[in-house]
């Protein structure tokens, strides 16, 4: 990704302002073995080995001048494994534990992360499950690599950052309405660790969109969680006829080095999807189908932080006030979307056109605030246009 930005300021005058080179190639190697060890015991274990092979080069300047945030080039690797065992206790009970493993060479950070899970299938309608595991990631890797000059020589304040930690604990209760049809319930809390921030401030790279242009020093120990409800309805295709609703009912928290416990920019509270379609087979070719489907999509507005308009129109830029980061809410956002799609099914092969228009109803899509230089004060750049999607695929 290649990126140049250009501004014209309030006297019209042309400033370059930023410049952003993010080359990255990803080459994985990987293999699995899968084991029965009986009639109730199967293991799956696995490796992989990931090079990122990498050249970074971002800018940006305040003043006309530029200033190197970003500049490195080379290749750096990690490796996860895994192994997991599925046990079944008996003919209504199963288990399935394991242990997963992560381990990035650059700055040889690891994790080792257990997990394990239980579904007990009480009888035909109701089936319980309750889970709990680690998971680990790393940093966006543009991130490792911002440098600093102090006493005369370059420093990357970033390259040993933690690998950020989650723990995450989960129910669930699926209820068979009949054949077809069936609800399931699934409350869940996860727990996060070692989550980059800046120090003594209230930001965290968890909140960050472009962190393609980010170049701060961080430091990993920001705390954070999440909480909610999950609801799924689901009816199974039976006489071409489907549908399914979802809704995610949800809190999202976090805690930046200054020791505030805040919103994530994500804390939207609620998302719904509700999904519907029909499928139709064609008199003169019953292989081949003719379907229709509409998909609803509602959830609360991000949350975003007050603007300081006096700094802001002072400094010509967008600047928030930090000390009520993530106090205000976008309004909350839904869209439509209509597809059409026609398959062919043959012997040997099948092909498929589809059609799609999303945002169908025009709603206002939020992208960023960013100053207008001819109003001389942050604007909010958004969007309402329908856009469509066309594909083909041929399957083979």
């Amino acid at each position: 990704q290649n990126t140049t930005e250009d501004i014209l300021d309030s006297l019209k005058s042309y400033n370059p302002n930023g410049e952003y080179n993010f080359h990255e190639n990803r080459y994985s190697a990987k293999s699995v073995l899968n084991h029965k060890f009986g009639k109730r015991h199967t293991n799956r274990s696995g490796v992989s080995y990931t090079i990122v092979d990498y050249d970074y080069n971002m800018s940006n300047t305040s003043t006309g001048t530029f200033t190197e945030a970003t500049k490195s080039k080379g290749n750096t690797s990690y490796v996860t494994a895994f192994s997991q065992s599925k046990i079944n206790i008996s003919d209504k009970l199963t288990s399935t534990i394991g242990v997963s493993m992560l381990y990035l060479l650059l700055n040889k950070k690891y994790s080792i992360e257990p997990r394990f899970g239980i579904n007990w299938k009480l009888s035909e309608k109701h089936t319980f499950t309750a889970g709990y595991g680690i998971h680990s990631q790393t940093q966006f890797f543009n991130v490792y690599f911002i440098k600093r000059e102090e006493n005369g020589r370059t420093v990357y304040p970033n390259k040993n950052l933690d690998l950020s930690n989650a723990q995450h604990f989960v129910l669930g209760y699926d209820y068979a309405l009949n054949e077809y049809t069936h609800i399931k319930f699934e409350p869940y809390y996860q727990i996060l660790s070692n989550l980059p921030v800046i120090e003594n401030t209230s930001t965290a790279l968890i909140n960050i969109t472009h962190f393609h242009q980010f170049n701060e020093k961080l430091i990993s120990t920001g705390k954070g969680k999440n909480y909610g409800l999950d609801i799924t309805i689901e009816r199974f295709l039976d006489k071409g006829f489907y549908y399914m609703t979802s809704a995610s009912l949800f809190n999202s928290k976090y805690t930046g080095d200054d020791g505030v416990e805040r919103n994530t920019a994500y804390n939207n509270n609620y998302v719904i999807n509700l999904l519907c379609g029909k499928e139709w087979k064609l008199k003169r070719n019953n292989n081949n189908l003719l379907g229709l489907s509409g998909r609803l999509y509602m959830k609360g507005g991000n949350k975003i932080s007050p603007i300081d308009h006096s700094q802001s129109i002072q400094n010509q830029e967008v600047i928030t006030d930090e000390s009520k980061a993530f106090e205000n809410s976008r309004p909350g956002f839904y869209r439509f979307d209509l597809s059409f799609y026609y398959r062919i099914n043959k012997g040997k092969h099948s092909s498929l056109l589809s059609v799609q228009i999303n945002n169908l109803i025009f709603s206002n899509t939020y992208y960023s605030r960013e100053f207008d230089y001819k109003k001389n004060d942050v604007a909010e750049i958004t969007d309402n246009s329908p856009f469509p999607n066309i594909s083909w695929k041929y399957e083979f």
